[in-house]
């Protein structure tokens, strides 16, 4: 079992649909400690990022790097 998939770096990181961009270009990281928020308003790409992050949705473009993958 996983306990954690952090730290996590996305580079280039783009979702497509269509020829329209949802979430991205992203460059970021999560370090394994510490606390981050997600705001943005309505249609933002707030959960297309999570779902980015937890392998639910692939990226189109970019390079990812997880700790427990």
């Amino acid at each position: 079992m996983v306990d954690t998939i952090l730290p996590v770096d996305l580079k280039g990181a783009i979702v497509r649909k269509g020829t329209k961009n949802i979430v991205g270009p992203l460059d970021l990281s999560f370090g394994t400690t510490g606390c981050s928020v997600l705001i943005g308003p309505y249609g933002a790409g707030k959960t297309t990022f999570l779902l980015l992050l937890h392998v639910l949705v692939r990226a189109n473009f970019g390079t990812f790097n997880w700790a427990a993958i």
